[in-house]
């Protein structure tokens, strides 16, 4: 069975964006407190410390990381609260395989939240299970995952990782019940079954 697609080309594009602030949200979720410019102390250059206000600011709202680009009204937001100009933030310079891998670190120990590592793998898998048996539909599980890996301070993977995850616990879902039916369906039964199927 291929992959589900669970979400709508318009839900999938809002997951993997970056949220839209007003101006007070900006204020409010781009904030940096004493804690976070400790942190932000530790990095080099202004672009890896305007992409971790960012990076701190979109997962407090969406649980969840995002690549660049990053919204420029954001960029312009953070570069000036923290003194720089925005010509000095050069987002090609921001390498997504090194900086943002430990920006993640910084942000999920920042705010408290543990990664979606092999462990909390298995667990959303074994929630995802119970759900799969209990015929919630493919987009409720969807939604579901994402309020307990919320409410267990879990980062929230890509929509492609929680899609491949629905999708393979359906396809168990459904061998088990296909062995079941062929190890507990006799001659008979099998018969009229396929004469019913033939009419």
């Amino acid at each position: 069975m291929p992959r589900m697609q669970i979400l709508t080309a318009a839900e999938q594009q809002a997951f993997d964006t970056p949220p839209v602030f007003s101006g007070t949200e900006r204020e409010t979720f781009f904030h940096v407190s004493d804690s976070l410019s400790n942190v932000l102390a530790t990095l080099r250059s202004p672009t890896n410390r305007v992409c971790l206000v960012l990076s701190v600011g979109y997962f407090r709202v969406a649980k969840r990381f995002f690549g660049v680009p990053f919204h420029q009204t954001d960029v312009v937001y953070v570069a000036h609260q923290l003194g720089y100009a925005p010509e000095q933030i050069d987002l090609t310079t921001y390498d997504a395989k090194a900086s943002a891998t430990r920006h993640r670190r910084l942000t999920l120990d920042y705010l408290g939240f543990r990664p979606f590592h092999d462990q909390a793998r298995q667990e959303i898998a074994h929630e995802i299970r119970t759900m799969v048996r209990s015929q919630l539909r493919p987009k409720a599980i969807f939604f579901q995952v994402l309020k307990l890996l919320e409410t267990r301070k879990t980062e929230i993977p890509s929509a492609y990782t929680l899609t491949e995850l629905i999708t393979h616990e359906s396809q168990q879902h459904q061998h088990q019940l296909t062995h079941t039916i062929e190890a507990h369906l006799s001659p008979a039964h099998r018969a009229l079954l396929d004469a019913l199927l033939d009419k």
